[in-house]
């Protein structure tokens, strides 16, 4: 018997707040800055660092804490 998959469908808004009125404004924040591939839902590190494959010292020091902050949290072991 063949097997078959199908493809997944993931919906627009699925990173956008669930209250209508707060996705409406995102929806239209958003409109504004979409483009190719310089936003990612959990970019915690410079793109750089994906690019070229630079492993990482602790992984876990790239996970968000009340502590760190968004500049120059974490370092890669190059």
């Amino acid at each position: 018997m063949a097997e078959t998959t199908a493809a997944w469908t993931l919906h627009p808004d699925r990173m956008l707040p669930a209250e209508p009125t707060e996705r409406a404004i995102a929806r239209r924040l958003y409109s504004h800055v979409r483009g190719p591939a310089d936003h990612l839902p959990h970019g915690h590190v410079p793109p750089e660092w994906i690019a070229q494959d630079l492993p990482f010292h602790d992984p876990t020091s790239l996970l968000p804490a009340p502590t760190t902050t968004s500049a120059g949290c974490c370092t890669p072991t190059a």
